[in-house]
């Protein structure tokens, strides 16, 4: 019990510096669940997308503002329904510098992470 207490205390500084934040409020009611969402735009706003199961190529969802959602991205979240976390890749195929998101958390700002604008591909991993 001791040891529960001190991780999720040591844990939470950890989080906001890296600006991932547990998922709540009209934003999760909008992602659908089981899926990763994204948005165009920071702080879960402008146009969003459901990725469902692990997409290689984010070139093949068209975005419903024009283009597709390739390199779009600017906040995300994570409603899956499994436990499974999700890496976002830089690069089609799984590829290139990748980020981790944990079941039920968001980035709301990738330009934080130096990854905004930058997600092509997705995987769920049970190592995320």
């Amino acid at each position: 019990m001791k040891i529960r207490t001190m991780l999720i205390g040591a844990v939470a500084p950890l989080m906001a510096l890296t600006g991932l934040v547990a998922t709540g409020g009209a934003a999760q009611a909008a992602c659908g669940s089981g899926n990763l969402c994204a948005w165009e735009a920071a702080n879960k706003t402008g146009a969003m997308a459901s990725f469902g199961g692990d997409n290689a190529n984010w070139k093949d969802f068209p975005k419903s503002t024009g283009g597709t959602w390739n390199d779009v991205a600017s906040s995300v979240q994570n409603n899956g329904t499994s436990g499974m976390g999700v890496y976002l890749y830089q690069h089609s195929s799984y590829t290139g510098d990748w980020l981790c998101l944990p079941k039920g958390y968001s980035y709301l700002n990738l330009a934080n992470q130096n990854f905004n604008d930058r997600i092509s591909s997705n995987k769920w991993s049970w190592n995320c």
